[in-house]
């Protein structure tokens, strides 16, 4: 019958962990406390290395779906349209999703009738307030107590299983936060525009545009209809019209049709998350409990490898969590997941932040 898994949190770290338990014949049981609609998938584009765009292959995810862009070329432009780098794909392989389609493709997935395993459950508008390692249980905001034979922690940075492991509060910030802003541009209208006939012409491409302190990337998962922007910024204006002022100005000087393309900017679909900088988390397993995605290893928006890290997280758990696995070997199991993750893990944020240490 497999384990009774339970997971706190319906993101792409939770989604993938229930995916990959479900193909090991596990029982498998999801809790997201929001509705999943488009505003609570909505976030900066999905970056996937080359092995691990592959193991979504292997989880047979809707691939047509998530329509992933496998990026040939990615150069860098100034602002004034001049090409600066010529770079052919770093590495070779490197796909990138927006992120709300590869939520759904995974979503779908997980509920799929025709998948290996039993079709995940997943309870939306379920707020998780407890959970208790040692027993594997966790308490709902409706006061209802579930009992599992394993809880997975992937709610994100603002973890509640997190404090069953690290402290009983918020962890405090160690950095400036970080903002990270997206937006879409409608180009049905620029037909003519040399930057959407680029992408329309050579649609495996992505962008990369530079201002006076601060970079815009440009990608397209429908270039026929709609390109893609994504920045990063220390501190955000309170509203999206001042984040679109804010942008015009840095911008105003520059080649003509990519100015034109941000002039075209609604205010409504321009969105932004503040994250701060995290400590490193510790510990990541206690008991019957483990943290996987941003709830154990937060990486900020910008730093490209944070998907591929949790998507391989819920691979190298799969594997630790066999069919055949007996309930008292839980404990024992999480704890030789834990110690290669964060070695690898560590190894990779080093590179990003180097006084994390």
């Amino acid at each position: 019958m497999g384990l009774r898994v339970l997971i706190v949190g319906g993101g792409l770290a939770g989604l993938a962990t229930a995916l990959v338990l479900r193909r090991s014949a596990h029982q498998v049981q999801v809790f997201e406390a929001s509705q999943l609609e488009f505003s609570d998938t909505v976030g900066p584009l999905v970056h996937i290395g080359p092995k691990s765009n592959e193991l979504l292959q292997q989880w047979q995810f809707d691939a047509a779906v998530a329509r992933g862009v496998l990026v040939k070329e990615a150069p860098e432009f100034n602002f004034d349209g001049t090409l600066q780098t010529k770079n052919e794909s770093q590495p070779p392989g490197w796909v990138y999703y927006e992120r709300s389609r590869l939520h759904q493709a995974l979503l779908d997935s997980c509920r799929a009738l025709e998948e290996a395993g039993q079709p995940v459950k997943i309870s939306l508008g379920t707020r998780v307030t407890a959970v208790d390692p040692e027993t594997a249980s966790i308490t709902l905001n409706d006061g209802q107590l579930i009992q599992g034979d394993v809880v997975i922690g992937a709610d994100g940075f603002h973890s509640t299983a997190r404090q069953n492991i690290a402290s009983k509060s918020p962890p405090g910030s160690s950095g400036p936060p970080t903002v990270a802003v997206n937006f879409k541009v409608d180009v049905t209208q620029f037909g003519h525009n040399s930057v959407v006939q680029r992408f329309q012409s050579e649609p495996q491409r992505y962008e990369k545009w530079i201002g006076a302190g601060l970079e815009l990337k440009v990608s397209a998962v429908e270039p026929e209809s709609l390109l893609l922007f994504d920045c990063n910024v220390q501190s955000a204006p309170p509203t999206s019209d001042l984040i679109k002022d804010t942008i015009l100005k840095t911008f105003e000087s520059a080649y003509p049709d990519f100015t034109q393309l941000l002039a075209a900017i609604e205010p409504r679909d321009i969105y932004s998350w503040t994250q701060p900088t995290l400590p490193r988390v510790q510990r990541w397993t206690f008991g019957r409990l483990a943290l996987v995605g941003d709830a154990a290893h937060p990486f900020l928006p910008h730093e490209l490898p944070g998907t591929s890290q949790t998507l391989n997280d819920a691979a190298t758990l799969g594997t630790q969590l066999p069919s055949s696995i007996g309930v008292d070997e839980v404990p024992v199991r999480l704890a030789a997941w834990e110690t290669p993750r964060q070695d690898r893990v560590k190894t990779i944020q080093r590179g990003e932040r180097p006084w994390l240490g």
